[in-house]
């Protein structure tokens, strides 16, 4: 290998080297996420890329860069995306931004020729796990649609049973439909295969569409089927088979079924299309048969004498095909006099290009993004490619760095530790709760009060929780409670901002949902206070937390999560009459504690 092809396959390595320093700890986080059960699939996608590149290698020059500057474009959006996505502490736009620099340095490196890798890019999306919310939403309605199948089935199978949302109340034991077992697991493999399938049975949009469509209703039917076999097991006082390696087994039997129901329809999908197309072509050429009877007597007269011999691969009288001579189609010599029935026939150079040009083209398809074969070496042709790769590599390093020094807790003003947080408030007498581990590290917070308070003029309890941040960014950050009531199995019935007195007259936005589980109601309500602002919605939260990190260096806050279960029969209004005035009290005692 010359020194010109070292310097080539050198830069991009640099570039790749430098990106993953620059962004090693979000890449770390990413793969924080992939060790998530319900992400692991993550860890397949990058072979698989390679894999489908791989497979293009005969059609398409991995060796020829053309060092587009408009792949620029994409790696910086994308950086800003992980810029936004790490101070706003939103996960998804940060993993986004990271597939998009790869995307945009694979621009850089081969142009426009990227379209002919355009479904290995899509599958390579993958390795971004599903949003947060999304995961929690198709957990919840997979983990209830799952479990109403298998209640019908047991009913079929004239066995007792209750459901009460996500439990089955068999009688002699109760089955927990739990979030490991909602079948998301299956959901997005399935989506993966179904795409593959889709690519090397169809490629058809059609046979895409009805394999996407088919994932849904298949992951809820395996799931379905291995809770109603693991009701059954019970009923037949084997319930040993259901636990442990067993449960662990028969969910990769059932993934493994569903993937070959996937690739059974694949196959019809296919076949379908094969007939169709073979009706097709058959039905054309029979149309443009007589066309072409006349086309060849056309074509003979071009070149040569009409009906004598001819060049490019017509038959002569005789039935002989005349060869063409030289590499790739083309005439072995600029000028060649042929001799056609004695005459002389002179090709000259002009139609020798133009024959070896249009034979080239079909081959190889027209030539695009400089990957020309160069005869000449340009001295300076270096420059560019370097240019291009230090300009990255610092781009890298330096938004990188600075990410990282910029959610820092150095910029904390003091403030007091949650352990002296009063237990008496208004009235109100608590009683401090202390959260497990487990939850704890979910939560992500630096400190935390959790108490109950109760007071003998109401008839209700008040849950308080406040997690508190030094700083925050992704994977470190306060979070609406939403996702985790409905991941708790609660239905939300009713939610709206709504406004509070505070004692000094101050007014501030609180906002409030109803919950309903059965019969149990509970008024929720929650605000971020962050740095001296009162915010009720997330992005806006999100916003202010990337403004405050350039402005002020700062990206401390709380959340402040106040819930009151629900008397029967108590009007909404009645009860947020009672939550507002203890909201009126917290409010006015937490800047000691969450530093404006």
């Amino acid at each position: 290998m010359n020194k010109q092809n070292l310097m080539t396959y050198t830069l991009p390595g640099l570039m790749l080297c430098t990106f993953m320093l620059g962004f090693l700890p979000f890449l770390q986080k990413l793969q924080i996420r992939w060790d998530n059960g319900d992400n692991s699939y993550c860890y397949l996608i990058v072979p698989l890329f390679i894999y489908l590149c791989w497979e293009k290698k005969a059609h398409f020059r991995f060796g020829e860069f053309s060092w587009n500057l408009w792949g620029s474009v994409p790696v910086f959006l994308s950086i800003l995306l992980i810029v936004f996505g790490e101070l706003g502490s939103i996960e998804t736009f940060l993993y986004m931004g990271i597939w998009g620099v790869i995307v945009g340095g694979l621009f850089i490196l081969y142009g426009w020729r990227l379209r002919q890798l355009l479904f290995p890019i899509i599958i390579l999306a993958f390795i971004v796990p599903l949003p947060p919310f999304v995961n929690r939403m198709l957990t919840f309605n997979l983990k209830l649609a799952a479990s109403s199948l298998a209640v019908m089935l047991l009913r079929l199978a004239n066995v007792s049973v209750l459901q009460d949302g996500n439990i089955i109340d068999l009688g002699i034991t109760q089955l927990q439909v739990v979030d490991a077992c909602s079948g998301l697991r299956y959901f997005m493999p399935l989506i993966l295969m179904a795409l593959l399938f889709g690519y090397f049975y169809g490629r058809r949009w059609w046979q895409y569409a009805i394999l996407l469509v088919g994932v849904i209703p298949l992951s809820i039917v395996v799931n379905g089927m291995r809770i109603f076999f693991t009701g059954m097991l019970h009923v037949w006082g084997k319930p040993e088979l259901a636990e442990d390696f067993f449960h662990d087994f028969s969910g990769w039997v059932v993934f493994m079924v569903a993937g070959a129901v996937l690739l059974g329809m694949a196959l019809v999908l296919r076949k379908m299309e094969g007939g169709s197309k073979v009706e097709v072509q058959s039905s054309k050429l029979e149309a443009e048969s007589p066309k072409r009877k006349g086309a060849r007597g056309s074509e003979a007269q071009k070149i040569g004498r009409p009906g004598e011999k001819v060049i490019g691969g017509v038959e002569d009288k005789g039935g002989r095909r005349a060869e063409e001579q030289g590499g790739q189609g083309g005439l072995r010599n600029k000028d060649k006099r042929l001799t056609v029935d004695g005459s002389p026939f002179t090709v000259s150079d002009e139609s020798n290009a133009s024959i070896t040009s249009q034979i080239n083209e079909q081959k190889l398809g027209p030539e695009t993004d400089n990957c020309k074969p160069k005869t000449d070496k340009d001295p300076t042709a270096w420059r560019k490619p370097v240019a291009i790769t230090v300009i990255l590599c610092i781009l890298f390093v330096g938004s990188g760095y600075a990410l990282q020094r910029l959610p820092s807790a150095a910029n904390l003003p003091a403030r007091r530790a949650f352990e002296s947080f009063p237990m008496t408030i208004g009235g109100w007498e608590a009683k401090r709760d202390y959260l497990s581990e487990g939850i704890l590290n979910s939560l992500w917070a630096d400190d935390y009060v959790s108490a109950t308070y109760y007071s003998g003029n109401h008839q209700n309890a008040i849950h308080l929780l406040i997690p508190f941040y030094e700083y925050q960014g992704t994977r470190h950050t306060a979070h609406a409670p939403q996702s985790c009531m409905l991941g708790g199995g609660w239905a939300l019935t009713d939610s709206r901002e709504r406004m509070v007195t505070a004692p000094d007259g101050i007014r501030f936005p609180i906002m409030t949902s109803v919950w309903e589980k059965g019969d149990t109601r509970l008024l929720g309500s929650y605000v971020f206070f962050q740095r001296g602002r009162i915010i009720t919605s997330p992005w806006m939260n999100k916003y202010w937390l990337m403004v405050d990190a350039f402005t002020r260096r700062r990206t401390d806050g709380a959340l402040v999560r106040i819930e009151m279960p629900m008397a029967p029969h108590q009007p909404i209004d009645a009860a947020f009459e009672v939550l507002a005035g203890f909201w009126g009290e917290v409010i006015s005692i937490l800047p000691a504690y969450v530093p404006l």
